[in-house]
């Protein structure tokens, strides 16, 4: 159980780190700046909410299901991804 645990920390990690790095590319193209945060704290606050709904959404899928060549195309069109 040992390396059991030692692989799920890894993979909880590594998923964890791709959410922060979706999370950070998804505010870049959603335009959410810290003048944003500066000028309208809300909505902010509520655009950085759906990004990490979205990010989190995305952390479930392992690799291996996407590399069938799936595209995911966001419902309002701001981000898709192509999994593998």
């Amino acid at each position: 159980t040992g390396k059991l645990t030692e692989y799920l920390n890894q993979v909880d990690k590594e998923a964890r780190e791709k959410v922060e790095m979706l999370v950070e590319q998804m505010a870049e193209r959603w335009g959410v700046t810290e003048e944003l945060k500066m000028r309208d704290q809300m909505e902010w606050v509520r655009r950085m909410n759906n990004i990490k709904v979205n990010a989190a959404f995305f952390k479930e899928f392992p690799a291996s299901w996407g590399c069938r060549g799936k595209d995911i195309v966001h419902a309002d069109n701001l981000f898709s991804f192509r999994f593998c």
